[in-house]
């Protein structure tokens, strides 16, 4: 699916980034316009996946709405410092694939697990060492109902880093953007979003620099 990379305040109002996260995204004035309204550059896919469901009333909700986008996107971590601001690390765009599930609130929970799996499979693949951690309930943004990180293991830098966060927001972002379902009575309810990293575009090559030594018969590097 192909997402606008600017997107009306609106949009993030939906999702839950705006008012909270707005000192961590960029944002322009619209030419033109006397009034000039404030647009943002994505900092997520999650953003303008999630909103395709805007305002809509699924017929028959069966198995998740299942959406992935790989696109470049920009955030700002403005409130970010030290070491890892500078280099491949952190970084103000890179190309994501992004996760984003639209389901049935009974199967959400399942659903989640099932993302956790798809963000753990890449990382098998790439033969990096990982844990999965429930995040306490303190530490979640306010849009997310259950949130799992995927770390992966730095030994250069003696810790685990978290590589895919993977969230449940149950009906939080379906009440502020009006994303329904009718239901076996013809009722009108709303529906879970889900949502997932899959992967950034500069993540595999620096991982493995960071996860492995220099590539030799005994210790390849799994991309080279």
């Amino acid at each position: 699916m192909y997402t606008p990379y600017i997107v009306n305040r609106e949009i993030l109002e939906g999702t839950g980034q705006l008012p909270k996260f707005k000192e961590d995204m960029f944002w322009v004035l619209r030419g033109g316009d006397e009034e000039q309204p404030e647009q943002y550059l994505i900092s997520t896919s999650e953003i303008s996946l999630t909103n395709s469901v805007r305002e809509q009333i699924l017929q028959g909700l069966g198995p998740a709405h299942q959406a992935h986008r790989a696109q470049p996107l920009l955030p700002l971590e403005a409130g970010s410092a030290g070491r890892d601001t500078r280099g491949m690390i952190r970084q103000h765009q890179f190309d994501k694939v992004e996760m984003v599930q639209v389901t049935h609130p009974e199967r959400s929970d399942a659903t989640l697990e099932q993302v956790v799996g798809h963000a753990g499979a890449i990382l098998q693949k790439l033969a990096l060492p990982y844990r999965v951690v429930l995040l306490s309930p303190a530490t979640w943004a306010s849009a997310r109902f259950k949130t799992y990180d995927l770390e992966v293991w730095l030994p250069a830098q003696d810790t685990y880093r978290e590589i895919s966060s993977c969230s449940n927001c149950g009906a939080f972002q379906a009440r502020r953007m009006q994303a329904r379902y009718r239901n076996a009575q013809g009722k009108t309810e709303f529906v879970h979003t889900l949502n997932g990293s899959a992967r950034r575009s500069a993540e595999p090559s620096w991982l493995c620099w960071k996860t492995t030594s220099r590539p030799t018969a005994a210790s390849p590097c799994p991309l080279c």
